[in-house]
């Protein structure tokens, strides 16, 4: 199975992103639309359009069975490589130098694949906001430009948004709620009162940021009446829930990487 881009991606591009060298075997391919997973066999392949990584010896038998038009592999291994490819097919590699571990390569090469996806989306879209006609935003809230408000956000009063914010469909931003340039929003992010978000931060589905929380005594719950701040280039996996804390803040701070699944009680700092 492979993960399409939305748009092609130029070749020498990402070669030079990943500094590695692109040699055409057979053919010269130039743009490919899909990255592929090379383990999962030939007859998934769409091999005019697709790209594979072929960084485990194990891989290179199965390209016989088929493969996609361009692979990413090492230069030492790429006369290997060539020889267990279909004869017949289109063929370009992208070499990269023998030292480097796999799964940096991996890294490096989505990494590339969404930054000029990105840049090709960005040239193609005017600096306007898109907000979609069933998001409700009160009159107060201050929206920068080039932001996208996708279907049924809500954004409450005091709201400050800032430039290339992405919010996707059914998320919730509370009152005086910051955020920061760039930052993308996956569906059904809830964002509480007064909770600062940083520059280019992800949030990713279903995260719960600001809640109260759970701080107890005689009489029961402990109102709480912190804030919680998310610092720059953070990111926040699926379905977290990050408290707001009693006094004070909760931080995670800049560059920081949750993991799904993660719960951050009251006043913690990460």
């Amino acid at each position: 199975m492979g993960l399409g881009f939305g748009v092609s991606i130029e070749l020498d591009e990402l070669a030079e992103k990943l500094d590695a060298k692109l040699v055409h075997i057979r053919g010269e391919c130039t743009e490919v639309q899909r990255v592929e997973d090379v383990s999962s066999g030939g007859s998934t392949f769409e091999a005019l359009t697709s790209l594979g990584l072929c960084l485990e010896k194990k891989y290179i038998r199965g390209l016989s069975e088929g493969h996609p038009q361009c692979l990413v592999t090492y230069h030492s291994w790429s006369q290997q490589v060539e020889q267990s490819c279909d004869v017949h097919a289109p063929l370009s590699l992208l070499l990269v130098e023998d030292h480097r571990r796999a799964q940096n390569i991996l890294g490096s090469v989505l990494r590339s694949v969404v930054q000029l996806q990105q840049n090709s989306m960005d040239h193609n879209t005017s600096s306007h906001s898109s907000v979609h006609p069933s998001a409700m935003i009160d009159p107060s809230a201050n929206i920068s430009s080039n932001v996208y408000i996708g279907p049924f956000v809500v954004i409450s009063a005091g709201v400050k948004i800032s430039m290339g914010v992405h919010i996707s469909a059914y998320c919730y931003i509370g009152e005086g709620v910051c955020i920061g340039l760039e930052t993308h929003l996956e569906p059904r992010v809830t964002i509480l009162n007064d909770v600062q978000v940083g520059d280019r931060v992800r949030i990713h589905a279903g995260a719960i940021i600001g809640s109260q929380g759970f701080g107890l005594d005689d009489r029961g719950q402990i109102p709480h009446l912190g804030q919680v701040l998310i610092g720059d280039h953070a990111r926040i996996g699926a379905l977290n829930c990050i408290d707001r804390a009693t006094l004070g803040v909760t931080e995670v701070k800049a560059g920081v990487q949750l993991d799904n699944l993660v719960q951050i009680g009251h006043n913690v700092k990460v």
